[in-house]
């Protein structure tokens, strides 16, 4: 789902304000990864 979706705005979004989303989204994802450790794998644990 794109950035687009996310909005209310009735107007079509021009290709500039679509890459300008993406950017931000790409941007936030790098700065956010990896977010935290994964959980310890357990076998033991159902």
């Amino acid at each position: 789902m794109s950035a687009a979706f996310l909005t209310d705005d009735k107007e079509p979004r021009t290709d500039t304000e679509k890459k300008d989303d993406e950017e931000k989204i790409d941007e936030a994802s790098e700065e956010s990864f990896p977010a935290s450790d994964p959980p310890a794998f357990n076998p033991s644990h159902p």
